[in-house]
C-alpha cells in the first residue's frame, strides 16, 4: 500500500473515531431547574411585532408610531391594557417540568404546529411568535393544551417551534384568543348620561327632529319635548337612550377606513349634545336580516363652544339681591377645591382640540356592535312612549 493511501485510511479512521465517540457520550447539559423562568432574557421592551395563529384564524398585533394596531384589521387601535398583560405574563412564566415529547405526546397536548400540512384541530395548538421593530424573531412557541387539575388549572403545555422539548409552565392562557377582533380597542366612548344636555332623532334627509329628549339645566331630569297626550312617556326607554354611550363599545369593523368619512345626512341619526359643547352624531344602521343580520354604527364628533349659561364651570352667576339670604361663606378648603375644579375645566380651544383627536379617531369607521348596545339608539319617538293607562271609571252613587 502507498504511503499516501494509508496516510488517507488513517485520517478517515481517526475521524470516525471522534465522531463516535461525540455521539455514545452521554449527555451531561442540566435540565431545566424547576421553578426556573422559561424566558429569563426576554427583551420585553423590544417586542415590536406579536403574531397568534390556530388552524381556523390569526391575528397580527404591530406597535405603530403611536399606539399598538391590528395589522389584519386595517391598522385599527389595539388594545394595549391586554398586550401588556399577554407580553408581561409570558415573559415571568416558570417551568415545572420538562420532558421530550414523542409525536403522540405533541398530538396528544395539541403541539402540533398549526401550520403543518394536514394538521389536526384537536392536536394542533396556537403559534406564538414575538418579534422586534426589524421583524427579527424574539421568541416562538406552540401553545397546547390546558393541564387540569382537581383545584382547576394546573398550568399549560408548550414547546418551542423548533424543538421537540415540552414545557408544563405555572400559568395558563385558557382565554388567548387568536382572532382579531379580540385584539381590538373595544371602548370608543364613555360619556355619562349626566353629561348630556340633550338628545335629538332626525330621520332621513329631513332638518326637523322626530323628537328630542333634554334637560333644562346639569342636575335636572330629561324629559321629552311635546310628549303626546294620549301617551305616557317610558322612564325606562329615555334611561336606556341617555345611557347608550356609557360605555360605547364595539365588537368588531365592518370594514377598511373611508377617508375622509363620507356624508351620512341621508340617514337616520341622533345628536347627543353635551354640556361641554361636544356633539356626537350617530348612525345607527341595520344590516341583513334573521342570522346574517348585522348591527352597524358610524359616529362623527364635533364641537360648538357652549353659551356661559349652559353649564359651563365658568358661567358667571348673577348677584344675590339684597333681600335674599347671602350663601354660608365657604372654607379656605372648600373655596381651593372649587377654584381647582375651576381651573380644570378645559378652555374652549382645548375642547376643540380633544374633540378633534376624538373624531380622528372614530370618524371614517364602520363598527359593528352588539344586537343589545345597538338597540340602545331609539330613533323613532314611539321607541320611547308606552299607552296611557286609563283611570277606571269611579262607582255612582
Amino acid at each position: 500500500m502507498k504511503l499516501k493511501s494509508l496516510l488517507i485510511l488513517l485520517v478517515i479512521t481517526t475521524v470516525l473515531a471522534i465522531l463516535s465517540t461525540l455521539m455514545l457520550r452521554p449527555n451531561t447539559a442540566d435540565p431545566p431547574k424547576i421553578g426556573a423562568l422559561l424566558l429569563p432574557d426576554l427583551p420585553v421592551n423590544a417586542v415590536a411585532r406579536i403574531h397568534l395563529a390556530t388552524l381556523e384564524e390569526r391575528v397580527a398585533l404591530v406597535k405603530g408610531s403611536d399606539v399598538w394596531q391590528v395589522e389584519n384589521r386595517h391598522g385599527y387601535p389595539a388594545d394595549f391594557d391586554k398586550i401588556s398583560t399577554f407580553v408581561r405574563q409570558f415573559s415571568k412564566l416558570k417551568i415545572g417540568r420538562s420532558f421530550e415529547g414523542t409525536s403522540e405526546a405533541l398530538a396528544r397536548l395539541q403541539l402540533v404546529d398549526p401550520a403543518q400540512a394536514e394538521a389536526d384541530p384537536s392536536e394542533s395548538g396556537t403559534h406564538i411568535q414575538l418579534e422586534d421593530a426589524d421583524g427579527k424573531r424574539i421568541a416562538s412557541y406552540i401553545l397546547g393544551s390546558v393541564r387540569s387539575t382537581d383545584s382547576g388549572s394546573g398550568g399549560q403545555y408548550l414547546r418551542r417551534s423548533d424543538g421537540n422539548t415540552i414545557y408544563l409552565v405555572d400559568e395558563g392562557f385558557r382565554f388567548l384568543r387568536s382572532s382579531p377582533a379580540e385584539w381590538l380597542q373595544q371602548d370608543l366612548l364613555d360619556i355619562k348620561e349626566a353629561e348630556i344636555r340633550e338628545v335629538v332623532s332626525y330621520s332621513a334627509g329631513e332638518t326637523q327632529p322626530l323628537f328630542e329628549v333634554r334637560r333644562s339645566a346639569k342636575g335636572e331630569p330629561a324629559e321629552l319635548v311635546n310628549a303626546p297626550e294620549d301617551q305616557q312617556v317610558d322612564p325606562t326607554k329615555v334611561e336606556q337612550l341617555l345611557g347608550a354611550l356609557a360605555p360605547l363599545k364595539i365588537a368588531d369593523l365592518a370594514g377598511e377606513r373611508q377617508d375622509p368619512a363620507p356624508p351620512m345626512g341621508d340617514r337616520p341619526h341622533l345628536i347627543y349634545r353635551l354640556f361641554n359643547g361636544q356633539e356626537i352624531h350617530i348612525y345607527p344602521r341595520k344590516a341583513g336580516q334573521d342570522d346574517d343580520a348585522r348591527f352597524e354604527l358610524q359616529a362623527i364628533v364635533t364641537y360648538q363652544p357652549p353659551p356661559d349659561d349652559s353649564g359651563s364651570a365658568t358661567a358667571e352667576k348673577p348677584a344675590a339681591s339684597s333681600t335674599e339670604e347671602a350663601p354660608p361663606a365657604q372654607s379656605a378648603t372648600e373655596t381651593d377645591a372649587a377654584d381647582t375644579e375651576i381651573k380644570k375645566a378645559p378652555t374652549p380651544e382645548e375642547m376643540a382640540a380633544l374633540t378633534a383627536d376624538l373624531s380622528a379617531r372614530v370618524s371614517g369607521w364602520t363598527f359593528l356592535m352588539e344586537e343589545w348596545q345597538w338597540k340602545s339608539f331609539i330613533t323613532q319617538v314611539e321607541g320611547l312612549l308606552e299607552t296611557k293607562e286609563e283611570a277606571p271609571p269611579q262607582p255612582t252613587s
